[in-house]
């Protein structure tokens, strides 16, 4: 029995390779006859027959299921379905019956198997040229069920290339999945990133059930697409060809730069035509939680040409979203926020949202392109940005201004509407900024619905146009790629200034209305008060200022002019002064409306200011004023007098007081006529400036010019009240005053003292004296005396009053402590040595200087630098502003050693196979003055080199000029550098066996590391074909061959190593059972000759058609295993690609145990 079944796999074995080379003769059409999971007849059947057919030529899976209603014509599958392989098209529209929904798919797939980490529903991983129309793909495993929630994908499309999701009239539905495309979706932790290259998606519903409008029961997010380049079309240019994307669209690009990464490198032409995002099959109905449709790369610059064309867009969020792109963008002919009738709402928070993206273009030249654009901001324009926004149609929008929100390192043109008449319009723009202009929407938000004219600003920025002016009017300038904010009568309040008022009137300046036709301001009760920018001159309250234009306008916030100071003394309260206590008030309250500090002045019944704070606290009885001003001046209030009087104790009334002057500063003055009132007897006690008391009467007299107080007690318990400082005036009286006196003491030159700038009033003459007596002057000022004691006596014909100062001989003032110096030595023969100081005391520096040799002699000039001298010592002096001389210092200049070669240690390393590698190292400079510079020549007079040690030469004869810093004469040296040969040692090659004629490819290498390899014809040829520097060799062989190859080392080479090329194939011989029993023989599967093919395909598949192994190349090899568990006994089936140019082998392998 074992022996039949083993003739009998033998047999199936045999005629399945027989299948299998006919096969791959030639393109196939496999036909689906069965809506089993598997065998024959199935999908699974065919993506098995497929594969195994190869890729050299078109395949084509089609459908002719029997039954032609839907359940008959829904394929359910209970694992995943096999890769599919390139250059396949996956055609479910030839499938007879209706189409599933408002699709046109005719083949469903439903999916609700257990996994634990792929769920596929086609798989299409390194492939290419491979398309999937009419077929309907939906996932009902819930949302909760276990296994990797961001591999479920209705097409997993990973590292492809040419890929073509339907076409017009047989496109697809995917619905169910976290990924209905998982384009280049990261497996989990996402260390590796894939692209994939030319993607068409067409007439496809995504995310929806087939009716165009239920989301399935287990639902994700938008369509996200990471990494997606080449031509990108989603689309087309018909509405047949366009997709539905239930919860919008999502592009992730990494392609910003320009290495040889071609993740990162490779542009994209992405074209969004004629799709659905974010609404039903008919566009007329959003999708909940859609987010529209986006393009961000992960950094700036990123290679995406963009056309977005003739969609309907709704999102929750940004209908459109650009980020971090740096290629042309075309926005045209989309609705967004409202369907193509214009008549139903959609949903949007922001039309078109652009960040850190150039050459944006919104609309076009064309009025037919215009974009249509409701209830949401239409364009938000963020940092690094240039957008053009041109002939759009913007109506009933939602915070539409400000459009561009701040734009660093980009100009954006700026525009403004000045004059608005019925037959006219014109304003100032930036100069040669081109001018659209829009009539408002009739929503009342003043918006650029209808386009209707261009104009151009000219060189001054003056742009008009004339024409019928049907309503309101709201312009935009373009400049450069760049549009301004659309006009809008607004007001730029930021410059604002209210003019409170000190009078009766006040004023607000600073307004700044824009593109405004008509202003007025207006009071609280809604009077016009004023038709300019800036309202002056009216009464105190409040207003605000509208802008019109034609039925938009804009009113300010209430902005009130105030009276400048406001007293309030509705809460004072005033304290008298009793039995000690001192006198208060409070509670006075002050408004300051002005820009300008309060000021505080209490003053009492003299004129004498006695505090400056708000509240007057602890003052004697009398009468008091307040003064209250602002600090500038511009405003002043007054409060008062409040007459403050004792109730017990002593009192005093200054109301009768008289003053009398004392004459030439003698005892003559007085203060009388106080009034003092209290209990029993008085005590009196008047007290100078010093606190010494000098009468104890009433009434002061005989008293000099001064400042006095009057202390009263009675023989009540209240103590003494005191009061304000009176003070007794001199008549007649000489003052001086030395507070700004100028004294100059002599110098050492003479009699050149003098004392100016005395302040003495009273005096109409002046006698100077010296020591002895003698008069020396008879002026006020003294001038011309030499130093000593002098007198000053100023008199009037009443009185006297005298001075004395003393004058010294001023000492020199130069302080030579902290010298510092640098000193340059004389070098190259000459006398150019140097010295130059510098004063640490910079406060009395010298005026000049005198530099001496060491024999006394006078040298250099007059400057803190010496220079031009030979080697000595040197002293130098100050010489301060008086001429007076005082030694500071003295240096020494040596002399610098000559310049000269050290070459004791010099070592030269002559070059080899004339590479070039000769060096001179190991010499030492001395002498002469650092930095050194150096100059090496060849033979021929160029320079080689400017260190001192030099590499990488050649033979040949060698020059090395030295100079040092001061440039004395050079010191020059010659070398001699010798060429020595070496043997070479023959390079390391392998024999080649192609399995048919074509390009073979041939590497060297070597135990040393050579410069380059040499590929030669024969053993004889003295030219080789080729020279390489890696060793790697392309030759075309047509049949067997022999090549030489030899290793070189400069122009040193090597013995030529024979190459042997065989065409045909060899050997490969194939087990075709295995027995894993872990006894060491024939555990593995053995493919004797694999090794020749490092690049061979080895695939498995078990009986239903099941890939259970596959590799490239066979480093693993098969041992009965998957995963670590072991495979059922049975038969197996294998395919084997050695090479593109090798045809396939196929046959069975049994497993055994």
């Amino acid at each position: 029995m074992i022996r039949l079944t083993f003739k009998f796999i033998l047999a199936s074995f045999l005629f399945a390779i027989l299948i299998l080379f006919a096969l791959n003769t030639r393109a196939e059409v496999f036909i689906v006859t069965s809506n089993a999971d598997a065998g024959s007849g199935t999908l699974r059947d065919a993506l098995i027959k497929a594969a195994a057919n190869g890729s050299t030529d078109k395949d084509f899976i089609h459908f002719n299921l029997a039954d032609q209603s839907e359940s008959g014509r829904t394929i359910t599958l209970l694992s995943q379905l096999p890769d599919v392989s390139s250059n396949l098209d996956i055609d479910g529209s030839t499938q007879a019956g209706d189409f599933f929904g408002v699709s046109t798919a005719k083949v469903q797939i439903k999916m609700a198997f257990s996994y634990l980490t792929t769920y596929y529903g086609l798989t299409l991983i390194n492939v290419n040229d491979v398309g999937i129309y009419g077929i309907y793909i939906i996932n009902l495993l819930p949302t909760t069920a276990p296994g990797n929630w961001a591999q479920r994908q209705g097409i997993c499309l990973r590292q492809a290339k040419n890929i073509k999701i339907g076409a017009a009239g047989k496109g697809n539905v995917i619905c169910g999945f976290t990924h209905e495309l998982g384009v280049n979706v990261n497996l989990t932790g996402g260390q590796i990133q894939y692209y994939s290259e030319d993607l068409t998606v067409q007439a496809t519903i995504i995310g929806f059930e087939s009716d165009g409008v239920t989301l399935p029961m287990s639902f994700s997010g938008a369509q996200s697409m990471y990494s997606i380049y080449g031509l990108v079309d989603i689309g087309g240019a018909s509405p047949a060809e366009g997709n539905v994307f239930a919860k919008g669209i999502n592009f992730a690009q990494s392609n910003y730069n320009s290495n040889n990464d071609p993740l990162y490198s490779t542009p994209a032409t992405i074209k969004i035509r004629n799709n659905k995002i974010g609404t039903n099959f008919t566009g007329d109905i959003a999708t909940p939680l859609s987010s529209g449709f986006s393009v961000v790369t992960v950094n700036p610059n990123g290679k995406n040409t963009i056309s977005i064309e003739d969609n309907v867009i709704s999102s929750e969020g940004y209908a459109i979203n650009l980020l971090n792109n740096g290629m042309p963008v075309s926005i045209k002919r989309n609705f967004i926020g409202i369907d193509k009738s214009l008549t139903k709402r959609l949903r949007a928070s922001t039309g078109v949202f652009v960040y850190y993206s150039d050459g944006v273009v919104i609309g076009g030249q064309d009025p037919a392109d215009a974009n249509y654009i409701a209830y949401c901001k239409p364009v938000n324009v963020w940092p690094y940005s240039t957008v053009s926004v041109n002939k759009n149609s913007f109506f009933c929008t939602v915070g539409a201004y400000p459009m561009i929100f701040t734009n660093s390192s980009r100009t954006i043109p700026v525009v403004n509407i000045q004059n608005l008449t019925a037959n006219a319009v014109s304003g100032t723009a930036t100069p040669n900024s081109t001018i659209e202009l829009f009539y408002s929407d009739l929503c009342g938000t003043c918006s650029p619905e209808t386009y209707f004219a261009s104009t151009t600003a000219d060189a001054n920025g003056n742009w008009s146009y004339n024409g019928n002016i049907l309503r309101s009017v709201i312009a935009s300038a373009t400049l450069n790629g760049s549009t301004s904010e659309f006009t809008r009568a607004r007001v730029d309040v930021s410059g604002v200034k209210i003019i409170n008022t000190c009078g009766s009137t006040g004023s607000i300046t600073g307004l700044l209305p824009l593109s405004a036709s008509y202003v007025e301001w207006l009071d609280a009760a809604g009077n016009v008060v004023g038709r300019g920018k800036d309202l002056l001159d009216v009464p105190i309250g409040t207003y605000r200022l509208k802008v019109t234009s034609g039925d938009c306008s804009e009113i300010t916030p209430w902005f009130e002019i105030k009276k400048g100071l406001i007293t309030n003394a509705t809460n004072v309260q005033t304290r008298n002064p009793a039995c000690g206590t001192g006198g208060r008030i409070s509670g006075l309250q002050v408004v300051n409306n002005t820009s300008s500090p309060t000021v505080y002045s209490w003053k009492n019944e003299l004129g004498t200011e006695v505090a400056k704070t708000l509240n007057l606290t602890n003052v004697t009885p009398g009468k008091y004023t307040l003064t209250i001003s602002t600090l500038d001046n511009s405003c002043t209030d007054t409060y008062g007098p409040v007459t403050l009087t004792t109730t017990t104790g002593p009192n005093i009334s200054l109301l009768s007081l008289s003053i009398t002057p004392a004459n030439c500063g003698t005892n003559s003055g007085g203060i009388t006529g106080i009034i003092v009132t209290g209990s029993g007897t008085l005590t009196y006690k008047w007290k100078n400036e010093n606190n010494v008391q000098v009468a104890s009467i009433k009434d002061l007299v005989n008293q000099p010019p001064g400042k006095y107080t009057l202390e009263v007690t009675d023989q009540s318990s209240c103590g003494a009240v005191i009061t304000p400082v009176i003070t007794i005036p001199g008549a007649n009286a000489i003052t001086i005053d030395d507070s700004q006196k100028q004294v100059f003491n002599p110098t050492c030159s003479g009699n050149n003292g003098s004392i100016k700038g005395l302040l003495i009033t009273g005096a109409n003459s002046y006698t100077w004296k010296n020591i002895g007596g003698q008069v020396v002057g008879n002026q006020l000022d003294l001038e011309g005396v030499p130093s000593g004691s002098y007198q000053l006596t100023a008199s009037n014909p009443s009185c006297n009053r005298t001075y004395d100062l003393t004058l010294i001989t001023q000492s020199n003032l130069i302080d030579a402590r902290g010298i510092t110096k640098i000193i340059t030595d004389a070098s190259c023969g000459l006398n150019n040595g140097k010295i130059m100081i510098m004063m640490q005391n910079a406060s009395h520096l010298p005026k000049s200087y005198r530099w001496e040799d060491k024999s006394g002699n006078t040298v250099g000039g007059n400057t803190a630098v010496l220079e031009n001298v030979d080697a000595g010592d040197y002293s130098v002096y100050g010489i301060d502003d008086n001429g007076c001389e005082i030694y500071l210092i003295t240096y020494s200049v040596n002399r610098q050693a000559e310049l000269a070669l050290v070459n004791g240690n010099v070592r030269i390393a002559n070059d080899n196979c004339n590479q070039g590698l000769g060096s001179i190292t190991g010499m030492q400079i001395s002498g002469g003055f650092a930095p050194y510079s150096y100059k090496w020549t060849n033979d021929a007079g160029v320079q080689v080199g400017n260190n001192l040690d030099i590499y990488n030469l050649p033979k040949g004869n060698y020059k090395l000029v030295v100079t040092d810093a001061l440039n004395c004469s050079p010191l020059i040296s010659n070398f001699v550098v010798d060429n020595l040969t070496s043997q070479i040692t023959a390079p390391t090659v392998t024999p080649i066996q192609l399995c048919s004629p074509g390009e073979a490819t041939l590497r060297a290498s070597g135990s040393t590391k050579a410069t380059s390899y040499a590929l030669y014809k024969s053993e004889e040829a003295l030219s080789p074909t080729d020279v390489s520097v890696s060793g790697v060799f392309k030759v075309d062989v047509r049949g067997d061959k022999n090549y030489f190859v030899t290793q070189r080392i400069g122009d040193c080479e090597s013995i030529k190593m024979e190459v042997k090329i065989t065409v045909g194939l060899s050997g490969l011989t194939v087990a075709n059972s295995i027995s894993p029993n872990n006894d060491g023989v024939n555990d593995i599967w053995n493919l004797k000759g694999i090794e020749n093919y490092p690049m061979a395909n080895i695939q498995i598949f078990n009986r239903v058609g099941n890939k259970v192994y596959e590799s490239v190349g066979y480093k693993m090899p098969f041992d009965g295993t998957v995963k670590g568990s072991r495979l059922p006994v049975g038969v197996y089936y294998y395919i084997i690609k050695l090479s593109q140019a090798c045809e396939i082998v196929t046959g069975s392998l049994t497993l055994l145990y």
